[in-house]
């Protein structure tokens, strides 16, 4: 009978589930888990018409701690992170600028050379925020609405996200989980930030070979191998078609070269005309 799994947990069953409901392939839950494989491929193994069973149930967990987190990255490393009270509104987006990004901006960015980007939110539109920016110089850049596959910070909520599935035994209350939200956040590595900053050209380039509908470009799913290999595949695909554009060019300027030969040639063997006329004369003359 499939999802048993009597060495299981009931946290442990919430998380294969959870996981296998989200799509994964049941070796990247291995390796997201840290359990064996038999255990997890025997727990996911599920027959027609068990669905309902108390055995293929997982039950919910009944600890549930939410929290409202603003943060920001930069290519040098993470900026601050910090928890966001209540509902945010156009002055509290104010109030987490001024005390968040200027710090950043002044450890990172000593030569003022940065650009502030966010979406297109309601309170990031708010004309009061954009008073603030012009008021603090605060530098910033337009942004297309529905452009989450443009935006880097998405992969890092998907990693803090992911480790903090590994990490459910360790919270049991809200200072828990901002503390392991904070510790994730700052472990964050310079290189995997990075590699993310990196991928911005190939999302556009994404972007712009979709004719601007919506790309997979990593949002859900960590920057690693198979992010690179598509990255591989795309620059080569990219270079296919330079090098046929190429060819295209060298072509047709074969094609033109030969076009001009050619009507060099026959306007030297066409007799001009002039030469139409002295030749007519001269036979008129001698038929005379």
């Amino acid at each position: 009978m499939g999802r048993k799994g009597k060495e299981l947990t009931s946290n442990q069953k919430s998380r294969l589930a959870a996981l296998n409901d989200a799509g994964y392939r049941k070796s990247d839950i291995v390796k997201l888990t840290g359990i064996k494989q038999s255990t997890v491929y025997s727990f996911l193994k599920r027959k027609v018409g068990e669905e309902w069973l108390t055995d293929c149930i997982c039950p919910p967990s009944q600890r549930k701690y939410s929290l409202m987190i603003w943060g920001c990255i930069t290519y040098h490393g993470v900026g601050t992170i910090t928890v966001v009270e209540g509902n945010i509104n156009a002055l509290k987006y104010i109030d987490i600028i001024d005390n968040n990004v200027w710090p950043v901006v002044v450890r990172h960015f000593p030569d003022n050379d940065y650009v502030f980007q966010d979406d297109n939110a309601p309170v990031h539109r708010a004309r009061s925020v954009q008073d603030f920016r012009r008021e603090t110089g605060l530098k910033s850049m337009n942004w297309p609405a529905q452009s989450p596959d443009l935006n880097i910070i998405g992969n890092c909520w998907w990693v803090l996200k992911r480790e903090l599935q590994k990490r459910t035994q360790n919270i049991n209350n809200t200072k828990d989980l901002e503390r392991e939200i904070r510790d994730i956040w700052d472990n964050l590595t310079v290189t995997y930030l990075k590699s993310l900053y990196n991928s911005i050209p190939r999302r556009i380039l994404r972007v712009m070979r979709n004719k601007g509908n919506i790309t997979n470009s990593g949002i859900d799913e960590e920057y690693g191998e198979k992010e690179t290999l598509l990255d591989v595949i795309l620059s080569l695909v990219e270079d296919e078609e330079k090098q046929k554009e190429k060819q295209k060019e060298k072509k047709e300027t074969e094609e033109n070269r030969g076009k001009d030969i050619r009507k060099r040639a026959m306007e030297n063997l066409t007799p001009k005309k002039g030469t139409y006329l002295l030749s007519y004369n001269m036979t008129y003359l001698c038929s005379v």
